[in-house]
């Protein structure tokens, strides 16, 4: 997919479906942005800085604890 790289993971179930989704960072970076101007509860969720999740983080670490942070609702 991206070669050369570790590409965070999102890990997303809705009842009986599930997905998984790689993006790079600045993807998910520009999604949470999108979602912020829709929707103004989204800027509660703090995203984490590029540097917490590190440049050479396995695909299924950090990045996707991250992200799950971000992703779940209050």
């Amino acid at each position: 997919m991206f070669p050369g790289s570790d590409v965070p993971r999102v890990y997303i179930r809705i009842l009986d479906n599930e997905w998984n989704v790689y993006r790079r960072y600045t993807e998910f970076r520009e999604l949470h942005n999108l979602l912020r101007a829709q929707f103004p509860q989204v800027d509660t969720f703090n995203f984490p800085p590029k540097k917490a999740l590190g440049n050479k983080v396995s695909a299924g670490a950090s990045p996707r604890a991250a992200a799950g942070a971000l992703l779940r609702t209050s």
